[in-house]
């Protein structure tokens, strides 16, 4: 075909990757990148898609098909017949048209054995040139030269570009005239009326069914392409839908580390546009990334895939990159994925702080039991073997210890099972008019020996409305961290404050680091700035936190003044009551009546 090639189709070819050769070693110019992949995927997406000069041209190229079939059963046909009737009508002439048919049809053959049967023009020329020469010099009718010229006009028309079918269409007016001017150059026609008729409507019918094969071809084929065109058009629909839904950049950059394609809605999290950085060197655009700068100088030299995680822009990415090359086997550069995963990595790296302070809740348990266990076991081994030894005032010093030591113990083991509980919701409390400083004063005195706590109490007492055992756990709770990270003073007030009684703990040390104020609450969290004693467990204030809650109480923190003050809130014990819970296991310590109003 004149210009179009038969069988042309306009598709998007995906590129062939391979391995690459170098790396990045310093930006280049600025330069306008001469490669496809600097059009928006959607632009070329549109363009493929839009009814254009590409499409016509795939019409064409279908005409031109179904012409060269239909142009070889038409010749075959007339050839054939032509044969016969010089045979049995003893029609001399009919050998002549035989043989301007049977140039043709081997024209057609050669040109469809090719397999490109292109140049449809000068096929057209030959098949005109044919049949005026075939009616002109023999005794055909000249109507007969009607269907031909018919068919020939058709097929230029619908399988040439404008101006091939314009000058083919003179072409064919020319011979018309010629053969319509001049009668028979050779001898005298033999047939007879009812012969020519015949002859006429023999071509008719032979031209009519070449029509009607070729148009027949070119709409079954123009059928299959618009269908594979309506398949490819929903797929990318389907494709480009999954990529707009989904945080991803696609981007390339060949092996001067210039960027030849920059896609997909994860660029609007790094502030930039799609195609944006195209025709950039990756040092101009991640210049101040060394991570960014190794990756792709890693992926521009490595002969496989690499996988790598990133933070650009406080965002994290898994990238993703393939090397590159073109049809003739040299390396281009490096085709790259990256996925937006700031989600995934947070929960990663949470998971793993909470995995490193379990481990380390697991050595603080150990560290914690096994100190006032030791105690425990050295006393009664002391009293079991020398008690006979021992006077009377020292026996009794040592079960005070054994006493403290082993209250130890419980206090740890309490604050595992509150914790435990409460991940389950089967912690319950007993609610109870509850004299805070009954409780204080209970808390304070074993630890006295240990350290001093100033204490301001009202003249009146502070009942508040609580379960007594959880309230103690609580202000234990409270001490013992004061005491393990807090200053060398330390302070306690209660008061009542509106309907509610207020417990105040404080003390001068160095305080929570600002960044860890918001999880001071949280299970297992140690802050590594604090000092003080490195083996506590790290459940204390979770568990206080949690029972003063669930006693319709609150515990805060705050830094004041350059003093650490932690603040219980508990229900006044005016109008309160206990109501039984029958629900509640018997026999088990942690359950008993809810807290109610």
């Amino acid at each position: 075909m004149d210009g179009i090639p038969v069988g042309a189709q306009t598709s998007l070819t995906p590129p062939r990757f391979g391995p690459i050769s170098r790396g990045i070693l310093h930006p280049t110019d600025r330069r306008a990148v001469d490669s496809p992949n600097q059009t928006s995927a959607r632009d070329i997406a549109a363009r493929s898609f839009a009814p254009s000069a590409a499409f016509i041209g795939v019409r064409q190229s279908d005409m031109a098909t179904g012409y060269m079939w239909s142009r070889l059963f038409a010749s075959g046909m007339l050839s054939l017949t032509a044969v016969l009737l010089a045979l049995s009508w003893r029609w001399t002439a009919g050998w002549l048209v035989a043989g301007f048919s049977l140039v043709v049809f081997l024209d057609a053959v050669g040109r469809l054995r090719r397999g490109s049967p292109q140049r449809v023009m000068v096929a057209l020329l030959i098949d005109v040139t044919a049949t005026g020469s075939a009616v002109l010099f023999s005794d055909l009718p000249h109507p007969i030269a009607v269907a031909p010229f018919f068919y020939d006009l058709v097929s230029a028309v619908f399988a040439l570009p404008r101006r091939s079918s314009f000058v083919i269409t003179c072409y064919v007016a020319i011979w018309s005239f010629v053969v319509a001017s001049f009668d028979v150059l050779l001898a005298g026609s033999n047939l007879t009326r009812n012969e020519q008729d015949v002859l006429t409507v023999i071509a008719v019918l032979v031209y009519l069914g070449a029509t009607f094969l070729m148009t027949t071809m070119a709409a079954v084929a123009l059928q299959e392409r618009q269908r594979l065109h309506d398949d490819l058009r929903e797929k990318e629909s389907r494709l480009q839908a999954v990529v707009d839904g989904t945080p991803i950049v696609l981007y390339a950059i060949d092996n001067d580390g210039i960027f030849t394609l920059s896609e997909g809605p994860g660029l609007s999290l790094l502030g930039l546009r799609p195609g944006q950085v195209v025709g950039l060197h990756v040092a101009e655009v991640y210049g101040d990334n060394p991570e960014v700068l190794d990756m792709v100088n890693t992926a521009l030299v490595s002969d496989t895939d690499t996988v790598a995680e990133v933070v650009v822009e406080d965002v994290a990415f898994a990238v993703h990159h393939r090397p590159q090359f073109d049809p003739a086997g040299t390396r281009t550069g490096t085709v790259g994925v990256a996925i937006d995963v700031t989600a995934e990595a947070t929960y990663r790296r949470e998971l793993e702080n909470q995995i490193r302070s379990r481990d380390e809740f697991v050595a603080s348990v150990s560290h914690e039991l096994r100190t006032p266990l030791s105690v425990v076991y050295g006393l009664g081994e002391e009293l079991r073997t020398n008690s006979s030894d021992l006077a009377p005032h020292e026996i009794a010093e040592l079960h005070t210890l054994l006493s403290q030591q082993a209250g130890e113990v419980v206090a740890i083991v309490e604050d595992l099972l509150v914790a435990a509980r409460a991940d389950i919701d089967r912690l319950v409390v007993v609610a109870e008019p509850v004299d805070i400083g009954a409780e204080v004063s209970s808390v304070l005195q074993p630890m006295a020996v240990n350290q001093p706590v100033a204490v301001t109490a009202p003249d009146e007492p502070v009942v508040a409305w609580c379960d007594g055992s959880r309230s103690r756990q609580i202000l234990r709770n409270l001490l013992l961290n004061a005491v393990r990270h807090g200053g060398e003073h330390i302070e306690l007030d209660y008061r009542y404050a509106n309907d509610q009684v207020v417990v105040e703990v404080r003390d001068d040390g160095p305080g929570v680091p600002r960044e860890d104020e918001a999880r001071i609450f949280d299970a297992y969290h140690r802050s590594t700035a604090t000092g003080g004693n490195p083996a506590s467990i790290g459940l204390g204030l979770t568990v206080a936190q949690k029972l003063a809650r669930l006693m319709e109480g609150e515990l805060s923190y705050a830094r004041r003044d350059g003093w650490s003050l932690f603040r219980l809130l508990l229900p006044s014990a005016a109008g309160r009551q206990a109501v039984p819970n029958d629900s509640s296991p018997a026999g088990d310590p942690l359950h008993g009546a809810r807290l109610h109003s």
